[in-house]
């Protein structure tokens, strides 16, 4: 007698097998990345982050040169992109708790004007430690290898990209905040 359900897993269990592969990938990826802060061959492994040439608001020219032997963090968005509106907010907060340390945030907008980005990241409102840059062409994001919003590589004092986050994240929380403290003491140290 053949039953429907034979060789198959039961579908209560497909959802723990899906969580737990999830959280096995989740943790390699964590072991990867945080293993390298410590020094040694890690750090040689990490590709270097594509530079970059944009103006502000004003402007002025900007290159992720100039923020040698700081840590970046290179965070593209649009005034367009859902997620990218509610993170705003908090990424803001983040940088002001890191103002007058060796942290420079690029937030690059994918806007085809100022004034759209204006509207979100006003450049006469932001922390000190923040540079809002436009890049209608989208080439420095196609440069990274980045094709949705938003998304944020975090790079080191040599210009080596050292973690790619995508999508929104929660710059509030203890564990981001601990990696960035991570990487910061690490980079301040060489500097």
């Amino acid at each position: 007698m053949k039953t429907e359900n034979a060789g198959k897993t039961p579908k209560k269990w497909t959802k723990f097998v899906y969580i737990g592969v999830f959280v096995a990938i989740l943790g390699a990826c964590a072991v990867y990345w945080l293993g390298g802060f410590e020094g040694g061959s890690e750090r040689s492994t990490r590709r270097v982050a594509p530079s970059f040439s944009l103006k502000d608001h004003s402007g002025q020219v900007h290159t992720l040169s100039e923020a040698h032997g700081k840590l970046s963090i290179i965070h593209f968005w649009a005034s367009w992109c859902p997620p990218c509106l509610g993170e705003a907010p908090e990424l803001l907060e983040f940088a002001k708790k890191y103002e007058g340390k060796n942290l420079q945030v690029f937030a690059i907008s994918l806007d085809e004007k100022w004034e759209d980005a204006e509207k979100i990241l006003n450049s006469q409102t932001l922390p000190k430690n923040v540079t809002t840059l436009l890049d209608v062409s989208t080439h420095v994001p196609e440069s990274y290898g980045t094709y949705q919003y938003p998304e944020t590589y975090l790079v080191d004092g040599d210009g080596k990209v050292i973690i790619k986050w995508i999508g929104a994240q929660p710059w509030g929380s203890l564990g981001l905040t601990k990696v960035i403290d991570e990487v910061l003491s690490q980079v301040s140290k060489r500097s």
